[in-house]
């Protein structure tokens, strides 16, 4: 376990990068962008997602001359070139809707407080939740380390955020942006500890039902493009 770390530590922080980075002093309160767009949605609705996606990148595999339908490559390919834009403005409409968030999402963070976007992702009520350094026990930093014969990097994965009444709040770093949190809660004096972990089976799991259909679309998109116009 790795007790301190400091901001010019490069197995942490080489390639760290934020608005503001340059000029923190102490009373620099720095704002980081939320990205929400794959924000968990129930698992029936990405369920629903995966196999739609995925059903749609097979089917000019399985048809070549899609020949059931009778419809030409060229027809076929502006059809699927919107499914990608489309899918992702759905997405984040249900996002919005089912996290009652607004348009933009931003963690803050300065010398005296901690500041959140508050919804149920974190179990929490709409709005923001302020955390005053003072009221925080301590935060423990779950991160991932890359060894190779050249190089050692390190990688935070989840911050757990435990209140002195208590209260804990998990931030994993699918939906917020962990390591510039950590460059700046270390710069900052918060309360850190150390945890090494690894990727767990269930967010692979996740990561594959996120991300392996939307390749799919862009390769059958991309090849169906080349076919018919290139």
């Amino acid at each position: 376990m790795q007790e301190t770390i400091k901001t010019d530590n490069k197995h942490w922080f080489k390639y760290t990068e934020f608005n503001g980075k340059n000029e923190l002093c102490e009373n620099s309160v720095i704002q980081l962008k939320v990205t929400r767009i794959f924000y968990p949605l129930p698992f029936w609705l990405e369920l629903v997602f995966f196999v739609l996606l995925l059903a749609v990148s097979l089917f000019p595999l399985v048809n070549h001359h899609v020949a059931i339908v009778n419809i030409a490559f060229r027809d076929l390919t502006l059809v699927y070139l919107p499914i990608l834009p489309c899918y992702l403005v759905l997405r984040m409409v249900l996002v919005n809707l089912y996290y009652q968030t607004g348009s933009k999402l931003f963690v803050s963070v300065s010398n005296s407080a901690l500041v959140l976007p508050a919804n149920r992702l974190i179990g929490h009520k709409k709005g923001q939740l302020v955390l005053a350094k003072g009221d925080i026990k301590e935060i423990k930093v779950q991160y991932m380390q890359n060894t190779t014969s050249h190089s050692l990097s390190c990688r935070a994965l989840k911050l757990t955020i435990e209140s002195i009444s208590n209260n804990v709040i998990k931030l994993k770093v699918d939906y917020f942006p962990i390591q510039s949190m950590l460059y700046l809660l270390t710069y900052f004096g918060y309360p850190l500890s150390f945890e090494r972990t690894h990727f767990g089976i269930l967010k692979m799991a996740r990561m594959f039902m996120l991300i392996i259909p939307v390749l799919c679309v862009i390769a059958i998109s991309g090849a169906l493009f080349s076919d018919s116009f290139l």
